[in-house]
């Protein structure tokens, strides 16, 4: 008589061996690059509440008073750096200059491609077309207020002009100097900026007519 019992449990081995790296290869396969997306996109939701949390830090700044403030952002293999300077003119309804401020955005860029930049106040999400989407408002009209026009202006405090890698970062924000130049009738603001298209859509929804004065906001951010 032969026994099989031998070859049947080799063979069993084999078939189980076989399905285990068959499920392996399908979980890696298909799962993997699903949970790096999540990943990413938890990544990218997480610059934007950062960078939100840093509008609404130079908030305290450049409405309330606050001499300085500081907050935190994680990077996860992502850089923060001073973008190319932005220009905002405030004009009379003759034309003449009332106020002009130029001040340099603060970018972040992450490893997925996410770009979001906080500019005057406000803050802009890059799309993959390359427009840009408006995730805060900018304070131009000051809130509680119908005659002052609001310009924060973020220069950089330091040496440092950008930091990367896996590191939090600690951005501390610290009042400048506050400039006040008085007004009557109507006014136009204008921005020289890299997302002019977002900047348009808001100057259009926002009411800027009969403003009595234009304070300019100089906000120092250091990167630490």
């Amino acid at each position: 008589m032969t026994d099989d019992r031998g070859v049947s449990e080799v063979l069993s081995f084999v078939l189980v061996f076989a399905l285990v790296i068959s499920t392996i290869v399908i979980v890696y396969a298909l799962g993997y690059p699903a949970l790096l997306h999540v990943q990413d996109v938890e990544r990218s939701n997480n610059a934007e509440r950062a960078m939100t949390a840093i509008a609404d830090t130079t908030t305290e700044i450049t409405v309330r008073g606050a001499p300085s403030r500081a907050t935190e952002v994680k990077l996860s293999e992502a850089s923060l750096s001073f973008g190319a300077p932005t220009t905002v003119t405030v004009r009379n309804d003759t034309g003449g200059v009332v106020a002009t401020s130029t001040f340099r955005p603060l970018v972040y860029d992450g490893a997925d491609g996410t770009r979001l930049v906080y500019a005057g106040g406000g803050v802009f999400r890059e799309q993959a077309d390359g427009g840009f989407v408006v995730v805060r408002d900018p304070e131009l009209v000051v809130a509680g207020s119908d005659t002052v026009i609001l310009v924060p202006a973020t220069t950089p405090a330091a040496s440092t002009d950008a930091i990367a890698g896996q590191s939090d970062v600690l951005v501390r924000l610290e009042r400048g100097d506050v400039t006040t130049v008085s007004t009557a009738g109507n006014v136009s603001v204008d921005v020289t900026a890299d997302a002019p298209e977002a900047w348009h859509a808001l100057l259009e929804s926002t009411h800027v007519s009969d403003r009595s004065s234009v304070t300019v906001v100089e906000v120092r951010i250091e990167l630490e």
